[in-house]
C-alpha cells in the first residue's frame, strides 16, 4: 500500500454522522477513506464470524528505540495470528473441536509530543472463543500476553524489555452479534469508537514517504 498523500478538502468529513453513523465531533475533520475502511473490515469480519469481539490497544516504541521501520507493524501482526492459530490448535486438541478463528485488524501510525510515533490498533477475533483481553499481569494465556509478545517479537525485544509498550485503554472490548436485537447498535458503538482512527491530527502527511500512516486486512 502506498503512503497516503495530505487528504485534500473533498476527502474529509465534518458532521456528525457518516453513512448513518455516528462519528467523534470532537477530532474531525477525519478522513473519508478510512471510515469507508472502518465499515469494510468490521462488516469482513462478522462474515467470517456472526459473533465477533472488537479489541482496541496501542502500540508504543521504546524511548531511543532506533530502528523503526515500515514492516515493524507487519511483523506484529504476522505474530499475533501464528500466536492466535497455536492457541487455537492447542484448544481444538484438548476438546476435540475444529473452531476456527480470523484475524481481521485496522492500524493507525500517528505521532505525537507525549508519545512519539505509536500505533492505534484494533482486531477482530472469533467472540465464542476470545471475547476479552485478560489480566495484563499475566506473561501467558490470555490475549493481553499474546499481543504484547507479538510486539516484543516484532521489536526484537524479549518479552520483559516490552513493559509498558501496549496500552489498554478503557472499555477496549466491543461484542458484536448480528443475531442480537442489538446489533445495529453495536456495530454504531464500534464504527464511533473508530472514528478516532480517522483524525487528520497526529498523522504527518508528505513528511516521509516511507511512512504508511493506514493498513487492514483484506481477507
Amino acid at each position: 500500500m502506498k503512503n497516503q498523500n495530505y487528504p485534500t478538502h473533498s476527502e474529509l468529513h465534518t458532521s456528525p454522522y457518516f453513512n448513518g453513523y455516528p462519528v467523534q465531533i470532537k477530532y474531525q475533520p477525519l478522513m473519508v477513506n478510512n471510515l469507508l475502511i472502518h465499515e469494510q473490515v468490521l462488516m469482513k469480519a462478522l462474515s467470517h464470524h456472526k459473533r465477533t469481539c472488537a479489541m482496541r490497544f496501542e502500540l508504543k516504541y521504546p524511548k531511543g528505540y532506533t530502528n523503526r521501520d515500515s514492516h515493524t507493524i507487519s511483523r506484529f501482526v504476522d505474530s499475533l495470528r501464528g500466536r492466535i492459530n497455536t492457541d487455537l490448535a492447542k484448544k481444538n486438541k484438548r476438546t476435540g473441536r475444529n473452531d476456527a478463528c480470523v484475524l481481521s485488524y485496522i492500524w493507525v501510525l500517528e505521532r505525537s509530543e507525549a508519545m512519539g510515533w505509536h500505533y492505534h490498533v484494533v482486531i477482530f477475533v472469533n467472540r465464542d472463543i476470545y471475547f476479552r483481553v485478560g489480566n495484563i499481569r499475566n506473561t501467558e494465556g490470555n490475549m493481553y500476553s499474546r499481543i504484547r509478545a507479538a510486539w516484543a517479537s516484532a521489536l526484537g525485544l524479549s518479552y520483559e524489555k516490552s513493559s509498558g509498550l501496549v496500552h489498554i485503554p478503557k472499555n477496549a472490548v466491543y461484542k458484536i452479534n448480528m443475531n442480537s436485537k442489538d446489533y445495529h447498535q453495536q456495530v454504531a458503538d464500534v464504527l464511533y469508537r473508530l472514528s478516532y482512527f480517522a483524525k487528520v491530527d497526529t498523522k504527518p502527511y508528505g513528511e516521509d514517504e516511507y511512512n504508511r500512516f493506514l493498513g487492514y486486512s483484506l481477507r
